[in-house]
């Protein structure tokens, strides 16, 4: 049976995830104490003066605030995936791909072994303070559901030329989970608008997601030099299995990795499409680490009808014990 890990993105983070594994795993616990994130004013880059907050305090007691800040949820979802991976991998369990949602899709490489755990938590913690200074109060991300990837597409497309003669910022594209469930990202006016439209088209429902910024969108192209210069001096070991990249839905050669790691940042994460490749290569078997269980309900919604199909998640330590017994 073809397996394939999946980590979990922005959104699903919680105040007190990984404090169960720290307890149950001792061999986790150097992942969340010897981290620390500069705490820094919003949408402001650290600059080496400010207090420190470690991974541990941010991840298991908050404020859910701070925690749901980019500037922080990165290097926090990261330090949440580590501690399963590394207590899966010490129960000799490894993938056939690795895939993950936007920020997860770092700790996908992790799981291939590209990126080290000391690797991933830094250059997260960077990308979340990117971003974080590349956002804005007035930007937001919104779950279409209900619609078509075309339809959410034509509609946002069909209102640009009123977004740009009434001076109301970008709404575009962002996620396409599964069928039925389209993220569009953008400035609040912008969308105001798109929500109207999306609605008029025949939206279900139309719900604002616990992010900080537009990501994926051009807005956050002030993030992407700062980002690829990180890159270009972070060592990125070959792929150990295939990863499955957001931005093209496919495997990517060794020497694409940094270049689609930039491109991700202001370009449409097509997690559906990741999915169906996935499928395509015989995997049947999906873990999700979480926390959440967002990307095991895509799983479900986009390969309806999969043929011995079989979805888990690790939420916590009882996640992670049951998923280590069936999949021995």
């Amino acid at each position: 049976m073809q397996t394939a890990w999946l980590c979990a993105g922005q959104g699903a983070q919680f105040v007190g995830m990984g404090k169960d594994l720290y307890d149950a795993y001792p061999e986790t616990r150097p992942i969340f104490d010897t981290h620390s994130l500069e705490a820094v004013a919003p949408n402001t880059q650290p600059d080496g003066s400010g207090q420190q907050v470690s991974l541990a305090e941010l991840c298991f007691n908050g404020a859910k605030e701070r925690l749901n800040d980019t500037r922080y949820t990165q290097a926090a979802m990261a330090a949440f995936a580590v501690a399963v991976i590394q207590v899966l991998k010490g129960r000799g369990l490894s993938p056939d791909y690795a895939c993950g949602l936007s920020l997860g899709e770092y700790c996908a490489l992790h799981v291939a072994d590209v990126l080290s755990a000391d690797a991933l938590i830094d250059l997260l913690d960077f990308r979340g303070a990117a971003m974080a200074a590349a956002s804005a109060p007035d930007q937001a991300m919104v779950a279409v559901l209900g619609l078509s990837d075309q339809a959410v597409e034509d509609c946002v497309s069909g209102i640009q030329a009123e977004l740009h003669e009434r001076c109301l910022g970008i709404a575009a594209c962002a996620n396409f989970n599964c069928p039925g469930q389209v993220v569009v990202s953008g400035n609040a006016p912008a969308l105001d608008l798109a929500s109207e439209a999306l609605k008029a088209a025949g939206a279900k429902r139309i719900l604002p997601l616990a992010t900080s910024g537009a990501f994926h969108t051009p807005l956050m192209r002030p993030a992407q030099p700062p980002l690829s210069a990180k890159l270009a001096n972070t060592y990125l070991r070959p792929q150990a299995l295939p990863v499955i990249f957001n931005v093209t839905g496919h495997p990517g050669a060794d020497d694409k990795v940094k270049g689609l790691l930039t491109r991700q940042l202001i370009s449409p994460v097509r997690f559906s499409t990741c999915l169906q490749t996935l499928a395509a290569a015989g995997v049947t078997r999906f873990i999700e680490i979480g926390p959440g269980k967002a990307l095991t309900g895509f799983v479900k919604k986009t390969l309806k009808g999969l043929d011995g199909l079989e979805t888990y998640t690790i939420q916590g330590a009882d996640d992670l014990e049951r998923v280590a017994e069936a999949c021995a």
